[in-house]
């Protein structure tokens, strides 16, 4: 899930909300075992400036 974050084809809002790009192959997920309406436990406030920036930088990748 790291890399996936890191390319920036998923990203996640401050309550674990995730959400996926749409060049990402579903069946990439699934050999994953990834949920996308599964949220993750919410992030820290300290981390919400960083996840800020990242879901600026995915919503961009999908412009």
């Amino acid at each position: 899930m790291d890399a996936l974050f890191d390319d920036r084809l998923i990203t996640f809002e401050d309550d674990g909300t995730m959400h996926v790009h749409p060049s990402l192959p579903p069946d990439v997920l699934d050999r994953w075992s990834i949920d996308p309406s599964r949220r993750v436990n919410a992030f820290r406030p300290e981390e919400s400036g960083f996840l800020l920036h990242h879901r600026e930088l995915f919503a961009k990748k999908i412009a």
